[in-house]
């Protein structure tokens, strides 16, 4: 058996709306999501003629990227308005996301904890 020690990585939240409410980071969501699916239907169709080049794949990532960091906005904003009355922070939601996911056997290796996160104190051990 081998054990291997895994932790968790989680990228800054982007502060660039910081005052926005919920509902205005919630339609950014849905408008980032949007373009994700525009992005990912064009890479499908471009594929399928076999004319996608590296552009279309890297419009498609960067579609994906902004979708995680509005969804991590998201996060951020609703845990500075409302996570003090419920007593929870950032690192509380991604602990649980990633142990609930741990739980479910969805990793092969549970997250990697990044040199930038020193204040993220959750590690995750798995012996296989």
């Amino acid at each position: 058996m081998s054990r291997k020690r895994f932790k968790f990585r989680r990228m800054p939240a982007c502060r660039k709306f910081d005052n926005a409410t919920l509902q205005q980071q919630h339609a950014k969501v849905v408008s980032e999501f949007r373009e994700w699916a525009e992005a990912y239907a064009d890479c499908c169709r471009k594929a399928d003629k076999r004319i996608m080049g590296r552009e279309d794949f890297a419009h498609l990532m960067s579609e994906s990227f902004d979708l995680v960091q509005v969804a991590q906005q998201f996060i951020h904003i609703a845990i500075k308005n409302h996570g003090g009355h419920y007593a929870m922070t950032e690192d509380d939601v991604y602990n649980s996301g990633f142990k609930k996911n741990n739980d479910r056997g969805y990793y092969d290796e549970e997250p990697v904890k990044s040199p930038y996160s020193g204040y993220i104190k959750y590690i995750y051990e798995k012996v296989d």
